[in-house]
């Protein structure tokens, strides 16, 4: 099972390669996604967000109020550092429960990745 998953969420075997696929691939779906190194403060530090067009319709619509929640260890980097998936929430105003707005995927536990 572990193989199976690895092969369908890997589009390259190095991440940062992997992750430029994925942003090319969320673009092509007309998504937005956006990624940086970050070794300026750690080396191998990166993020990875992304979102689809109808999270972008409900930031606009139910944005003014947002949560932000951490899994980690989700996954491991090219070099078996730990990963954690960022996830903003905002409660929609209809339903009155969670939704997501954007995801992001960082190695990194400090405050970088998400100011």
């Amino acid at each position: 099972m572990k193989i199976h998953l690895r092969r369908q969420s890997q589009l390259h075997p190095s991440i940062a390669n992997s992750l430029i696929n994925w942003g090319t691939k969320i673009q092509n779906e007309r998504g937005y996604f956006t990624s940086k190194n970050l070794d300026r403060h750690e080396e191998g530090m990166f993020f990875f967000a992304f979102m689809s067009q109808w999270q972008l319709k409900l930031l606009k619509e139910n944005g003014d109020l947002v949560c932000l929640d951490s899994t980690h260890k989700t996954c491991v980097d090219g070099t078996n550092h730990h990963c954690y998936l960022y996830t903003l929430v905002a409660r929609c105003r209809i339903t009155g429960k969670g939704k997501p707005l954007t995801w992001m995927i960082t190695n990194s536990q400090a405050q970088y990745p998400i100011l």
